[in-house]
Protein backbone atom coordinates (compact mmCIF):
# COMPACT_ATOMS: atom_id res chain seq x y z
CA UNK A 1 0.00 0.00 0.00
CA UNK A 2 1.30 3.19 -1.34
CA UNK A 3 2.04 5.90 1.75
CA UNK A 4 0.68 9.16 1.81
CA UNK A 5 4.06 10.78 0.67
CA UNK A 6 4.02 8.60 -2.28
CA UNK A 7 0.13 9.26 -3.13
CA UNK A 8 1.09 12.97 -2.91
CA UNK A 9 4.72 12.31 -5.56
CA UNK A 10 1.97 11.00 -7.75
CA UNK A 11 -0.86 13.33 -7.62
CA UNK A 12 1.74 15.79 -8.00
CA UNK A 13 3.45 13.89 -11.60
CA UNK A 14 -0.42 13.82 -12.68
CA UNK A 15 -1.31 17.56 -12.44
CA UNK A 16 2.63 18.09 -13.84
CA UNK A 17 1.78 15.74 -16.81
CA UNK A 18 -1.51 17.37 -17.59
CA UNK A 19 -0.23 20.56 -17.32
CA UNK A 20 2.32 19.54 -20.09
CA UNK A 21 0.21 18.36 -22.21
CA UNK A 22 -2.00 21.32 -22.10
CA UNK A 23 0.83 23.64 -22.56
CA UNK A 24 1.91 21.43 -25.79
CA UNK A 25 -1.56 21.68 -27.24
CA UNK A 26 -1.12 25.67 -26.19
CA UNK A 27 1.86 25.99 -28.10
CA UNK A 28 0.65 23.65 -31.04
CA UNK A 29 -2.15 26.15 -31.08
CA UNK A 30 0.06 29.35 -31.10
CA UNK A 31 2.60 28.07 -33.49
CA UNK A 32 -0.45 27.36 -35.64
CA UNK A 33 -1.85 30.77 -35.70
CA UNK A 34 1.71 32.20 -35.82
CA UNK A 35 2.19 30.37 -39.38
CA UNK A 36 -1.28 31.24 -40.33
CA UNK A 37 -0.73 34.70 -39.64
CA UNK A 38 2.99 34.85 -41.29
CA UNK A 39 1.34 33.37 -44.38
CA UNK A 40 -1.61 35.33 -44.83
CA UNK A 41 1.24 38.18 -43.92
CA UNK A 42 3.25 36.85 -46.74
CA UNK A 43 -0.03 36.65 -48.79
CA UNK A 44 -0.55 40.18 -48.71
CA UNK A 45 3.00 41.23 -49.02
CA UNK A 46 2.93 39.21 -52.31
CA UNK A 47 -0.42 40.92 -53.39
CA UNK A 48 1.11 44.06 -52.96
CA UNK A 49 4.30 43.33 -54.62
CA UNK A 50 2.01 42.31 -57.42
CA UNK A 51 -0.05 45.19 -57.56
CA UNK A 52 2.82 47.22 -57.46
CA UNK A 53 4.85 45.52 -60.04
CA UNK A 54 1.74 45.31 -62.52
CA UNK A 55 1.18 49.36 -62.08
CA UNK A 56 4.63 49.85 -62.76
CA UNK A 57 4.85 48.04 -65.47
CA UNK A 58 1.52 49.87 -67.02
CA UNK A 59 3.45 53.08 -66.00
CA UNK A 60 6.32 52.12 -68.20
CA UNK A 61 4.14 50.94 -70.83
CA UNK A 62 2.64 54.24 -71.04
CA UNK A 63 5.71 56.69 -70.64
CA UNK A 64 7.61 54.08 -73.55
CA UNK A 65 4.62 53.85 -75.93
CA UNK A 66 4.32 58.03 -75.23
CA UNK A 67 7.93 57.84 -76.22
CA UNK A 68 7.86 55.87 -79.09
CA UNK A 69 5.07 58.14 -80.47
CA UNK A 70 7.46 61.04 -79.88
CA UNK A 71 9.99 59.59 -81.83
CA UNK A 72 7.53 58.18 -84.96
CA UNK A 73 6.06 61.41 -84.75
CA UNK A 74 9.97 63.54 -84.55
CA UNK A 75 10.76 61.27 -88.01
CA UNK A 76 7.75 61.99 -89.71
CA UNK A 77 7.94 65.30 -89.50
CA UNK A 78 11.58 64.79 -90.20
CA UNK A 79 11.05 63.14 -93.44
CA UNK A 80 8.42 65.34 -94.51
CA UNK A 81 10.18 68.25 -93.86
CA UNK A 82 12.99 66.33 -95.55
CA UNK A 83 10.41 65.51 -99.01
CA UNK A 84 9.71 69.21 -98.32
CA UNK A 85 12.59 70.91 -98.57
CA UNK A 86 13.82 68.50 -101.90
CA UNK A 87 10.38 69.67 -103.58
CA UNK A 88 11.36 73.18 -103.18
CA UNK A 89 14.46 72.32 -104.73
CA UNK A 90 13.24 71.32 -107.52
CA UNK A 91 10.35 74.28 -107.98
CA UNK A 92 13.68 76.44 -107.37
CA UNK A 93 15.44 74.87 -110.31
CA UNK A 94 12.15 74.41 -112.85
CA UNK A 95 12.03 78.67 -111.64
CA UNK A 96 15.34 79.58 -112.55
CA UNK A 97 15.04 77.37 -115.92
CA UNK A 98 12.09 79.01 -116.95
CA UNK A 99 13.76 82.23 -116.27
CA UNK A 100 16.47 81.71 -118.56
CA UNK A 101 13.72 80.24 -121.10
CA UNK A 102 12.13 83.31 -121.63
CA UNK A 103 15.58 85.02 -122.66
CA UNK A 104 15.73 82.73 -125.44
CA UNK A 105 14.11 82.98 -129.12
CA UNK A 106 12.48 79.94 -128.36
CA UNK A 107 10.34 81.70 -125.75
CA UNK A 108 9.07 84.39 -128.89
CA UNK A 109 8.07 81.64 -130.96
CA UNK A 110 6.41 79.77 -127.84
CA UNK A 111 4.23 82.77 -127.13
CA UNK A 112 3.42 82.61 -130.63
CA UNK A 113 2.09 79.05 -130.59
CA UNK A 114 0.53 80.19 -126.99
CA UNK A 115 -1.44 82.92 -128.83
CA UNK A 116 -2.69 81.00 -131.52
CA UNK A 117 -3.75 77.91 -129.13
CA UNK A 118 -5.50 80.32 -126.54
CA UNK A 119 -7.53 82.50 -129.94
CA UNK A 120 -8.90 79.45 -131.29
CA UNK A 121 -9.83 78.34 -128.45
CA UNK A 122 -12.08 80.83 -127.13
CA UNK A 123 -13.73 80.97 -130.17
CA UNK A 124 -11.56 83.35 -132.90
CA UNK A 125 -12.89 86.73 -132.44
CA UNK A 126 -11.70 89.93 -131.48
CA UNK A 127 -9.30 88.97 -128.04
CA UNK A 128 -7.60 90.83 -125.60
CA UNK A 129 -4.16 89.60 -124.95
CA UNK A 130 -2.56 90.03 -121.55
CA UNK A 131 1.91 89.48 -121.21
CA UNK A 132 4.02 90.02 -118.94
CA UNK A 133 5.54 93.88 -118.59
CA UNK A 134 8.96 92.48 -119.91
CA UNK A 135 6.94 90.92 -122.75
CA UNK A 136 5.34 93.81 -124.11
CA UNK A 137 7.46 94.16 -126.97
CA UNK A 138 6.37 91.12 -128.48
CA UNK A 139 3.24 92.80 -129.33
CA UNK A 140 3.91 93.07 -133.14
CA UNK A 141 4.92 89.51 -133.50
CA UNK A 142 2.28 88.20 -131.65
CA UNK A 143 -0.04 90.00 -133.76
CA UNK A 144 0.96 89.26 -136.63
CA UNK A 145 0.86 85.37 -135.70
CA UNK A 146 -2.41 86.04 -134.49
CA UNK A 147 -3.23 87.71 -138.50
CA UNK A 148 -1.68 84.96 -140.22
CA UNK A 149 -3.66 82.21 -138.07
CA UNK A 150 -7.05 84.27 -139.08
CA UNK A 151 -6.10 84.62 -142.87
CA UNK A 152 -6.31 81.05 -142.81
CA UNK A 153 -10.06 80.63 -141.28
CA UNK A 154 -11.21 84.28 -143.13
CA UNK A 155 -11.17 85.93 -140.17
CA UNK A 156 -9.78 89.41 -139.01
CA UNK A 157 -10.06 89.82 -135.83
CA UNK A 158 -8.54 92.68 -133.63
CA UNK A 159 -6.25 92.36 -131.11
CA UNK A 160 -5.66 94.07 -128.01
CA UNK A 161 -2.56 94.15 -125.65
CA UNK A 162 -2.49 94.42 -122.10
CA UNK A 163 0.39 94.48 -119.31
CA UNK A 164 -1.03 91.14 -116.85
CA UNK A 165 -0.13 90.01 -113.56
CA UNK A 166 1.96 86.91 -114.09
CA UNK A 167 5.49 86.75 -113.34
CA UNK A 168 7.07 83.73 -115.13
CA UNK A 169 5.65 83.91 -118.62
CA UNK A 170 3.34 83.26 -120.60
CA UNK A 171 -0.34 84.63 -121.93
CA UNK A 172 -3.62 85.22 -120.77
CA UNK A 173 -6.46 85.91 -124.06
CA UNK A 174 -9.86 86.97 -123.24
CA UNK A 175 -12.67 86.76 -125.70
CA UNK A 176 -14.16 90.43 -126.33
CA UNK A 177 -17.64 88.77 -127.16
CA UNK A 178 -18.09 85.91 -124.52
CA UNK A 179 -14.93 86.98 -122.04
CA UNK A 180 -13.69 83.21 -121.97
CA UNK A 181 -10.35 83.51 -121.15
CA UNK A 182 -7.77 80.89 -121.97
CA UNK A 183 -4.60 80.74 -119.62
CA UNK A 184 -1.20 80.01 -121.39
CA UNK A 185 0.79 81.19 -118.08
CA UNK A 186 3.71 79.86 -117.16
CA UNK A 187 2.39 80.93 -113.63
CA UNK A 188 -0.71 78.60 -113.90
CA UNK A 189 1.19 75.37 -115.33
CA UNK A 190 4.24 76.06 -112.86
CA UNK A 191 1.06 76.28 -109.67
CA UNK A 192 -0.17 72.80 -111.53
CA UNK A 193 3.12 71.17 -110.52
CA UNK A 194 3.39 72.50 -107.58
CA UNK A 195 0.20 70.78 -106.61
CA UNK A 196 1.16 67.92 -108.47
CA UNK A 197 4.27 67.23 -105.91
CA UNK A 198 2.17 68.19 -103.10
CA UNK A 199 -0.08 65.07 -104.21
CA UNK A 200 2.93 62.95 -104.47
CA UNK A 201 4.29 63.45 -101.38
CA UNK A 202 1.47 64.27 -99.13
CA UNK A 203 2.92 68.04 -98.64
CA UNK A 204 1.85 71.07 -97.96
CA UNK A 205 4.07 73.75 -100.10
CA UNK A 206 5.06 76.88 -98.98
CA UNK A 207 4.96 79.59 -101.38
Amino acid sequence: MLSMEEKIERFVAAIEADARSESDVIQREIERETEAALTAAEDDALNETYRYIKARSADERTRSGRGVSRHMMARKNAINARRERMAEQVMESVRARLSEYVQTPAYAERLKKSARDAWEAIGRGDTTLYLREADMPLQGVLADALKDAAASVGAAPKVTFKAGDMELGGLTAVSAATNLMADETFDTKFEELRGHFAELFGLQLSK
